[in-house]
């Protein structure tokens, strides 16, 4: 299988799996209370740790914290993240 990567350069799709750092919307369309956003790969914990208030220091524990940019407040949010091993993706 075949992925697109920056300007058409094609890659392997193992190549996610060991380089790559993805974000994914995890709902499904339409209205709802919640929306899940998915981080992935080796700079997920930095990526969320730039936008999220909450601390995220500890595997498979949710945290309150607030989504920022640009040093405003964007939304409340739960945050948490699932360190390997224990993590599938």
């Amino acid at each position: 299988m075949q992925y697109k990567r920056g300007a058409g350069n094609a890659f392997d799709a193992g190549d996610v799996m060991i380089t790559d750092t993805i974000a994914a919307i995890a709902t499904a369309n339409g209205a709802g209370g919640v929306g899940i956003v998915r981080l992935s790969g080796g700079g997920a914990v930095e990526i969320a740790s730039a936008i999220f208030s909450g601390a995220l220091t500890e595997s498979h524990k949710m945290t309150l914290g607030k989504v920022m940019k640009d040093n405003r407040v964007i939304d409340e949010a739960l945050g948490c993240f699932f360190k390997a091993p224990r993590s599938y993706t």
